[in-house]
C-alpha cells in the first residue's frame, strides 16, 4: 500500500524527474549532494525518517493544484509534515460556567419558594420559574420545593402539591417531574434526620402525584419502602 495519496505521487515523480534531468545537464549540486550521500562514510538514513525543512530539493510538499481537496500531513513522523499546515490550534476556555449557573439557580429557587408561600401565587411562581429559563435543572425544583414544605405545616404541603400540578406540564416538563422525585427518593434517609417524618411526607407527595397523573402508576411501587 502507498504512503503516498495519488497527488503526493506525481508531485514525488515530477520531482524525481526534473532533479534527474538537472544531473544530466551538468548540475554540480546535484552530483555533489549525490556524491556525499552514497559515499562509503557517508551516515545511513533509515527509511521514512524524517527528512529536514531545509533540504528543499527532498520534500514532498503537498498540492495545490487541487486546492479544494488540500492534503494536510498531521504525522510528526511523516516525510510532509509541516506544523505550519496545521489548520487549527487548541486553546482552553472557560464556555461553561456550570457551577456558577447550578450555585445561582440554587439560591433563586430558594427565594422563589419562599415568596410563594407566602402569597400563593401559582401564576406569579410560573412566570418567574419560565424567566430563569433553566429547563435541565428544574428537578432541583421541584425537590426544593418539596423539602421545604416538608418542615411547615399542612397549608405549605398542600400548596406544594397543588403548584406541581398547575405547573405541569407547561412549566416543568414531565421527566423534571419524574426526576424531582428521584432524586427526593434517593435523599430520604438524609431528610429524615432533620425531619423524622420526612418518608411518610414523601409517600403522600408521591400519592398525590400519582391521582393527579403528574407522576407514572410505576411511582406507587415506591411507596411501600416509605410506609
Amino acid at each position: 500500500m502507498s504512503l503516498l495519496t495519488p497527488d503526493q505521487r506525481a508531485i514525488f515523480d515530477e520531482t524525481v524527474r526534473l532533479r534527474a534531468l538537472d544531473v544530466l545537464n551538468g548540475g554540480e549540486e546535484g552530483l555533489t549532494a549525490s556524491a556525499a550521500g552514497t559515499g562509503p562514510g557517508a551516515p545511513h538514513q533509515k527509511p521514512g525518517s524524517r527528512v529536514k525543512k531545509g533540504d528543499g530539493a527532498a520534500r514532498i510538499k503537498t498540492a495545490v493544484a487541487d486546492s479544494a481537496n488540500p492534503c494536510y500531513a498531521l504525522d510528526v513522523n511523516d516525510p510532509n509534515y509541516d506544523s505550519a499546515e496545521e489548520p487549527y490550534k487548541l486553546k482552553a476556555t472557560s464556555a461553561f460556567p456550570r457551577t456558577d449557573v447550578i450555585v445561582a439557580y440554587k439560591g433563586a429557587v430558594a427565594a422563589m419558594v419562599e415568596e410563594y408561600f407566602s402569597s400563593a401565587d401559582v401564576h406569579d411562581t410560573a412566570r418567574t420559574l419560565d424567566d430563569m429559563e433553566q429547563p435541565l435543572y428544574q428537578h432541583y425544583f421541584v425537590k426544593r420545593l418539596v423539602t421545604m414544605s416538608m418542615d411547615r405545616g399542612n397549608r405549605e404541603k398542600e400548596a406544594a402539591a397543588v403548584l406541581l400540578s398547575a405547573l405541569y406540564p407547561t412549566h416543568v416538563a414531565p421527566a423534571q417531574i419524574q426526576r424531582g422525585f428521584e432524586r427526593l427518593l434517593e435523599s430520604v434517609d438524609d431528610l429524615a434526620l432533620d425531619v423524622p417524618s420526612a418518608a411518610v411526607d414523601l409517600a403522600m407527595f408521591i400519592a398525590r402525584a400519582t391521582v393527579d397523573d403528574i407522576l407514572p402508576r410505576s411511582f406507587l411501587g415506591t411507596l411501600e419502602g416509605l410506609l
